[in-house]
């Protein structure tokens, strides 16, 4: 039997544009100082990017 891995989700490519843009995020906040507003954007983008990523199941995971 064929089961997916636990990781298959980060194959839709919404990984990589996550680090990108908090990558971009980190920059900018480098060049200009931290902050209360640029961490909340930043806390709200990675809450968005999570609730739009499906959740992966519990294949193979054995609880013992």
């Amino acid at each position: 039997m064929d089961t997916p891995h636990n990781f298959d989700f980060l194959r839709t490519g919404t990984d990589k544009k996550l680090i990108q843009q908090l990558t971009e995020y980190g920059q900018n906040l480098s060049t200009v100082g931290v902050n209360e507003i640029a961490i909340a954007n930043v806390i709200t983008l990675v809450i968005t990017e999570l609730q739009q990523k499906p959740v992966p199941g519990l294949y193979g995971l054995r609880i013992v």
